[in-house]
């Protein structure tokens, strides 16, 4: 039996909809269930769905002050590799003429497009400067020397 407005039964709730089983009887009735702040106003929390955390390759497959590229579904993202071994992720595209941003000089948190030097900073993504333009970043981190990459952001670009 599926739940109606007519049959408010917790129990014909579909099983993720169910009032948990330490809920107190009183907020059990069909009256009072589901409750009128149900669901949550935080809910879903900005990071949700989890990661999904992709292994692109290792740390010491890009030279320090420098970058790889990664080839998405959504285009190209250029992954950075500073002097002091962090790791940034943005477009490889550069928004004044397309410049291969993965091809520039990695300098500090920031890189500077090979075409016209246009910088941005590896961190935001925001041109620096008198120039205006920014690029998307992407989620990454580093485990046991592995680079791992946002799979969920890069599926959200696609969708988008």
């Amino acid at each position: 039996m599926s739940w109606s407005p007519e049959n408010r039964s917790p129990e014909n709730l579909p099983l993720a909809n169910r009032p948990p089983e330490n809920c107190p009887p009183e907020n059990r009735s069909p009256e009072n269930w589901p409750p009128a702040n149900w669901p949550p106003a935080n809910w879903p929390p900005a990071n949700w769905p989890p990661a999904n955390w992709i292994d692109i390759g290792a740390l010491d497959d890009i030279p320090a002050q420098g970058a790889r590229v990664v080839k998405t579904a959504s285009g190209c993202v250029a992954v950075f590799r500073t002097a002091t071994d962090q790791v940034f992720a943005l477009d490889d595209r550069c928004p004044h003429q397309g410049g291969p941003l993965s091809e520039g000089i990695v300098h500090g948190k920031s890189v500077t497009c090979p075409l016209h030097a246009w910088v941005f900073s590896l961190e935001t993504g925001m041109a620096q400067g008198a120039e205006a333009g920014a690029l998307v970043t992407y989620p990454v981190r580093v485990e046991a020397g592995r680079i791992l990459l946002d799979g969920r952001r890069l599926a959200r670009q696609v969708a988008a």
